[in-house]
């Protein structure tokens, strides 16, 4: 997938996991959050701690898991993104996003 100059890397992210969740979990509504990184560098770009939030709906509905094992999942599915080098999984379930350097530096030029 490619993405357009001056997007909204916050929405554009969160847009992208919405949907992914939507097909992994009909059903399960939570909010998606993504934002910048304060660990710039070391952990990524961008941040989304969501898999908490779904871990814990899943939960409620019978379905165990962990929030590592939900953002392993989601990961999977959203590694597509063209303008992201790569997307890790920190911690206890914490998604990160790396921007490719290219990427930045051609958004900065122009």
């Amino acid at each position: 997938e490619r993405c357009n100059r001056m997007v909204s890397f916050p929405s554009y992210f969160s847009n992208k996991i919405k949907s992914v969740v939507s097909q992994l979990y009909p059903g399960v509504d939570v909010k998606i959050e993504v934002g910048p990184n304060n660990a710039k560098g070391k952990n990524g770009d961008y941040q989304c701690s969501s898999s908490f939030l779904l871990a814990k709906e899943l939960g409620k509905s019978g379905q165990k898991s962990n929030p590592r094992e939900v953002a392993l999942q989601l990961s999977e599915l959203i590694k597509d993104i063209k303008c992201v080098e790569k997307v890790e999984i920190t911690g206890p379930g914490f998604l990160n996003f790396h921007l490719q350097p290219e990427f930045v530096s051609d958004q900065i030029q122009q």
